[in-house]
């Protein structure tokens, strides 16, 4: 949200009533309720509901179905708008990027984000001249715990926005 300041904004979007309100206090307790709006709304059946149309410069979506919110976003996204999506799965990526393709986008990536632990540590060695020098190395560890997720980057292009007089969101660009 700070990224934001002093004249942008952060709307969020919460489908559970008790999630917004946690979001709220959260953003109140931080001191960024001035920058941040939180509407209780499902993105992906409603739309960005209360968003004036062309008014957003980026989105992010940390969504189950993201694939179901892009065509929404023909409405309220400024032309040449960065779109960005987190899916845990790599079949939510390949869907939300079947979904910006079939709708007429190109500049696309799709990154694997995991965490893998590093382990940092001084030691100790024996060098050839017969003394000790000390070092510092850094290794993976064995094993990646937690879990992978995906990353999905794109840059709308003119034609993914419909005509000013074009009501219908869904609708594939001519």
């Amino acid at each position: 949200a700070r990224c934001c300041a002093p004249h942008g904004r952060l709307h969020t979007f919460e489908f559970n009533a008790q999630r917004a309100d946690t979001a709220r206090a959260e953003f109140e307790r931080n001191g960024l309720s001035g920058l941040v709006s939180v509407a209780e709304a499902d993105v992906c059946a409603d739309g960005f509901v209360g968003l004036e149309p062309r008014s957003v410069d980026a989105v992010f979506l940390d969504l189950p179905e993201p694939w179901l919110a892009i065509p929404h976003l023909r409405r309220v996204l400024k032309p040449s708008a960065a779109f960005a999506s987190y899916s845990p799965c790599v079949e939510q990526a390949q869907k939300t990027v079947a979904e910006l393709q079939r709708l007429g986008v190109d500049d696309l990536k799709t990154l694997e984000a995991r965490q893998r632990d590093f382990e940092v540590k001084h030691f100790t060695a024996d060098r050839l001249d017969g003394t000790q020098s000390t070092y510092l190395a850094a290794k993976p560890r064995p094993h990646m715990r937690g879990h992978t997720a995906f990353l999905t980057f794109a840059t709308l292009p003119p034609d993914f926005f419909p005509d000013d007089d074009d009501d219908d969101d869904a609708a594939a660009p001519s």
